[in-house]
């Protein structure tokens, strides 16, 4: 997944920002949390609560629609967080540092809270 978002960073240097270690790690986290919604519901029969997420479960019959969504969601947020907004937090490093650690214990608790069946 690193070697993804650094291949992607060389080639657009703007993205840069979105290939450090803290963001592959939010990805991970996230990719994790679809891994398991994955599991849960075409192999164990649950059934996915969230509305945004269920219609393009239904429409594709199948839970592996999870990884772009995750994928273009996640990506899409760092992105304004570490691109656009960057020289907006630069004053508050701190305002920063939480958002970031708040979508990276939104995506363990998540991924792993469905992987244990909480």
């Amino acid at each position: 997944m690193w070697l993804l978002l650094w291949l992607l960073a060389r080639r657009r240097p703007g993205l840069a920002p979105v290939a450090t270690g803290t963001s592959v790690l939010i990805f991970f986290g996230h990719f994790l949390d679809a891994a398991a919604t994955y599991r849960a519901l075409d192999f164990h029969s649950y059934g996915e609560k969230h509305v945004l997420s269920n219609f393009p479960y239904r429409e594709g019959r199948t839970a592996l629609v999870m990884f772009p969504m995750k994928a273009v969601a996640i990506g899409a947020i760092l992105y304004v967080l570490e691109v656009e907004l960057r020289k907006d937090l630069e004053k508050e490093a701190l305002l920063q540092g939480l958002l970031r650690a708040a979508l990276l214990i939104l995506a363990c608790r998540r991924g792993s809270g469905t992987f244990s069946g909480w």
